[in-house]
């Protein structure tokens, strides 16, 4: 039994071995038909991607319709609601004043009910009913239509076609995107086998990668500026109400001091005056 199972972790890793040397002593011309075959799988892949992206986009639109009809809902019951709480109020003030109690008692209760019908209807998101009927009818069979694109999808990805080409390509490399760079560069003549189109393709990856984290960093000296610039604005406006206030603490000084002069100069006659 054990001998058995060494046999076929063996023959596994030797099956895995030829094949890798296969690809790696693969001609050009060789690789490119195989591309060219994965690039037919993985189109069809595509394709099938694109339908549940299709589906899951309309999905989300039911959702939004859905959100905008029970909100709709919601308003019509506040406008209501708020109608008659202010109406109750009116009412229960008139009767007060006109010394009907009983009639202004009920209006007041009137009026509460209404007040904690309102509260719960605004923080209550949802109307069970109108929900409940457009998520059966519109929404419902577009999810089971998504579940089922996406099991399309899974089994495709576990078929014998995705298999096979797993085999040739390296599963980092098995997509449209990379297939098709791989594809231009050997049919273009800047590669010439299979490891220098990786290697190509590994460049673009990078360069690809220091570009967005270029952009990253441009996005954030730009908002660095803006931020630099709206911190200098203030600055200054405090500047500029600092300086107006110091210039009115100065004038009032000013002002201060020549009153007092003035008071003092005023004294000085009227003690001259008394000594005279």
């Amino acid at each position: 039994m054990t001998f058995d199972i060494l046999s076929d972790i063996i023959k596994k890793r030797m099956s895995t071995f030829c094949e890798k040397w296969e690809v790696s002593y693969m001609t050009k011309e060789e690789f490119i038909k195989h591309l060219l075959k994965a690039k037919v799988v993985l189109e069809k892949l595509a394709k099938k991607q694109d339908v549940y992206d299709e589906i899951e986009e309309r999905m989300y639109e039911e959702y939004r319709k859905e959100e905008n009809i029970r909100n709709e809902t919601k308003r019509k019951w506040i406008n209501f609601l708020r109608i008659i709480g202010i109406a109750s109020a009116c009412l229960s003030l008139y009767f007060f004043f006109k010394d009907k109690m009983i009639l202004a008692i009920l209006s007041f209760i009137v009026m509460g009910v209404m007040l904690v019908a309102f509260s719960v209807l605004s923080q209550n998101t949802k109307n069970g009913r109108v929900n409940e009927e457009y998520y059966n009818q519109k929404i419902l069979p577009i999810e089971k239509e998504l579940k089922q694109q996406e099991k399309v999808i899974e089994d495709f990805i576990k078929s014998e076609e995705m298999r096979n080409l797993s085999d040739i390509i390296p599963q980092k490399y098995l997509n449209l995107k990379a297939v098709l760079f791989l594809l231009e560069v050997l049919q273009t003549g800047r590669a010439d086998s299979s490891k220098e189109a990786y290697n190509l393709y590994e460049e673009e990856l990078h360069r690809e990668k220091m570009q967005e984290m270029q952009e990253e960093q441009l996005d954030y000296a730009r908002q660095t500026l803006h931020e630099q610039k709206n911190q200098t604005k203030l600055q200054k406006k405090q500047y500029e109400v600092q300086k107006r206030i110091s210039r009115q603490v100065s004038y009032g000084n000013y002002i201060n001091t020549k009153n007092y002069y003035k008071i003092s100069i005023i004294t000085k006659k009227h003690r001259k005056v008394l000594f005279v």
